[in-house]
């Protein structure tokens, strides 16, 4: 994959097939039923197992947890998940959740979850590449249908990479971690087709996006997405965001000789415990 940010309509081709996948953590009020929400959390596909990969502070809490899958509804998050606990003391809390789907048509269906190919593999931050948070900003929720579904359109924001003193002044462990810049004034690009500005908030639990030119013989050349992280925390004082490298998530798992020697073990989390 060559370092070619390509032009915006190229980007926005490449993202498109995965935007589906990114969908948002919704709360249940206690006592007054209403949905408020959570944060993100996106899925992605190896063979039959679906995995929903959001951070964790976005299902802590005492109020039940739904992930919505469209505009009509929603299932319950799993009340048993797992979660990235660190192998060591001087490890950073990964802040990374995620949770096994049963089958369902709507879950896999064309588009709603990203190939595990897309996602599957540690990315170097390069000048060269263009960088994308993407999530459901709360500033973007509304309330749809006579069901009181609540609904978030996907927001696509342009990053660059953190400076080294930004990086230092956070706290950012390159080991786990990564750190991107979001200007103040950017406009972000919205699945819906618009270009709005868009508030941060509510896009823990999404993903940073690495976008690349790989070219194909006797064909045009495509942008291809590749998912690097899972956003974990926005910091407004310095427009960053602060993302935990995904591949810790497949180490636990053992894909792809990853465990050789992992920072982090998988641990089962009890919802509302």
């Amino acid at each position: 994959m060559s370092e070619d940010r390509g032009t915006l309509s190229e980007l926005e081709a490449g993202m498109a097939p995965i935007l589906g996948a990114f969908r948002p953590v919704l709360r249940i009020e206690d006592g007054s039923g209403r949905l408020s929400l959570a944060g993100t959390a996106f899925l992605v596909r190896d063979a039959n197992r679906v995995f929903a990969i959001t951070a964790k502070h976005v299902l802590e809490g005492p109020e039940h947890k739904l992930l919505g899958i469209n505009e009509n509804g929603s299932v319950t998050w799993p009340r048993k998940y797992s979660a990235l606990a660190p192998s060591a003391n001087d490890l950073p809390d990964a802040d990374v959740a995620w949770a096994m789907l049963e089958r369902s048509e709507d879950i896999l269906s064309a588009g709603t979850a990203i190939p595990f190919g897309l996602a599957a593999s540690a990315i170097d931050i390069t000048p060269g590449a263009s960088y994308l948070a993407v999530g459901q900003p709360a500033s973007r929720a509304r309330m749809v249908n006579a069901h009181q579904t609540l609904a978030s359109d996907v927001m696509v924001a342009f990053l660059e990479p953190a400076t080294g003193e930004t990086n230092s002044i956070i706290g950012v462990d390159a080991r786990v971690q990564f750190a991107f810049t979001y200007p103040a004034d950017s406009r972000d690009r919205i699945s819906r087709g618009e270009s709005v500005p868009a508030k941060a908030n509510g896009m823990s639990g999404g993903a940073i996006v690495v976008t690349g030119r790989v070219k194909r013989e006797s064909q045009p050349s495509i942008m291809v997405p590749l998912v690097a992280g899972v956003l974990t925390h926005y910091y407004p004082k310095y427009f960053t965001f602060v993302a935990t490298k995904i591949e810790h998530i497949w180490a636990t798992l053992g894909y792809g000789g990853q465990a050789a020697n992992p920072l982090y073990s998988r641990t089962t989390v009890q919802a509302g415990a």
